[in-house]
Order: structure tokens, then C-alpha cells, then sequence
């Protein structure tokens, strides 16, 4: 059996010290863009949903295309909050829709979703950076308006 020489007491302690902060780090950073991606993911689908309701009649044979309307098909389908009506444009091919609902909207119906959340990861940002508590993630969906 070998034995170590006198003096390496202690260097995997060193060894530890010097990599676990920067292993932590790798972990934060890698959660912080995970949490970021399923929150745009979420925005994306729910803004697509959203255009994709306005777009097409309902069983009835009208549409949904106005604002309050899309407004709370989009807070049905959120998960992570909801959404103000300041932080919703809904428009189609002829411009922006109203508070009335017209009979039917032309061409394409696009709806852009902003949000501003709270960043779960800010106490641990703000060492690194001067960074805020919370960030605005966009979604834009878009769908042919069926007849």
C-alpha cells in the first residue's frame, strides 16, 4: 500500500471549494433558460390558441373576434397568470378588433400576447447583474379565418 505524500491533506476539500460554485452556477443558468423556454412555449401555444378561436365560427355559425372575448379565451387558456386586457392586441387583414364583435373577420386573425412575470431566479440573477424582477416574454399567434 501506497502512502500519500506529507502535505496533500486537504486538496480535495480545495479541489471541492473551486469547482461547486461554478457547478452551482451551470445549474442556475440552466434552470433560469429552462424556466424561460417553457414560459414562451406556454405564451406561444396560448396565443395561437387564442387566434385560432377568433378565427373559426362557432357551432352557431358566428365568431368570437373581439377583444373581451379573445381576452378570456386566453385566461382560460394561461396557466401562469393572466392577462390584462393592455397586454393583448387582437387584429385581422382590415386592423385591430373592437370591443363589438364584427359578423366576420378578414383574411388572417393575429393575436400578440405580452406579459410581464416575476423572475423566480432574481436573488440569484441581481449577483450577477443588475437585473429586475420581472421580464416581459411575447407570444404572437396567427390563423386563416375559416368559413
Amino acid at each position: 500500500m501506497r502512502r500519500r505524500p506529507a502535505g496533500d491533506d486537504g486538496v480535495s476539500t480545495v479541489e471541492f471549494a473551486l469547482v461547486f460554485p461554478l457547478f452551482v452556477g451551470i445549474v442556475v443558468v440552466g434552470a433560469f433558460f429552462g424556466w424561460w423556454a417553457y414560459t414562451q412555449a406556454q405564451i406561444d401555444r396560448t396565443a395561437q390558441r387564442a387566434a385560432r378561436y377568433a378565427a373559426v365560427p362557432t357551432t352557431t355559425g358566428a365568431y368570437d373576434f373581439c377583444h373581451a372575448k379573445v381576452l378570456g379565451q386566453v385566461n382560460d387558456d394561461f396557466q401562469s397568470g393572466t392577462v390584462q386586457a393592455a397586454e393583448l392586441v387582437v387584429s385581422d387583414d382590415a386592423g385591430p378588433a373592437g370591443s363589438s364583435c364584427p359578423a366576420r373577420p378578414k383574411g388572417r386573425v393575429t393575436v400578440i400576447v405580452s406579459h410581464r412575470f416575476s423572475n423566480p431566479f432574481t436573488p440569484i440573477v441581481s449577483l450577477l447583474t443588475p437585473a429586475s424582477g420581472t421580464m416581459t416574454i411575447t407570444g404572437t399567434g396567427r390563423a386563416r379565418v375559416e368559413s
